[in-house]
């Protein structure tokens, strides 16, 4: 087991705010993907994948240019672009969209 310096631990704990944001750059294409903890499903009924992609166009369709979806049980694919140059949007919209 490998151990580290005292110091090391210390500062370790002293940190405080992880920065969780990935870049994205602007017209380049992505694959999005999530899928449910332990491969659960994610959708349930028909209505999930309507309301999944009506959330989706509420917080995603102006920062993102989407050319393909892919909506299974357990996990979706979505292929974009991504629209803006603004720092963080993005991930930002993508957190909207998953809490919501």
């Amino acid at each position: 087991m490998t151990s580290f310096p005292k110091d090391v631990i210390f500062k370790l704990n002293e940190m405080k705010k992880v920065d969780y944001y990935i870049p994205l750059y602007k017209n380049k294409l992505y694959n999005f993907y999530n899928r449910g903890n332990g491969k659960e499903s994610i959708f349930f009924k028909e209505e999930n994948y309507s309301y999944f992609l009506r959330q989706y166009d509420k917080y995603l369709s102006d920062c993102i240019d989407t050319f393909a979806y892919c909506l299974l049980p357990n996990h979706f694919h979505i292929l974009g672009s991504v629209k803006t140059d603004v720092p963080n949007i993005v991930s930002e919209s993508f957190r909207k969209f998953f809490i919501s």
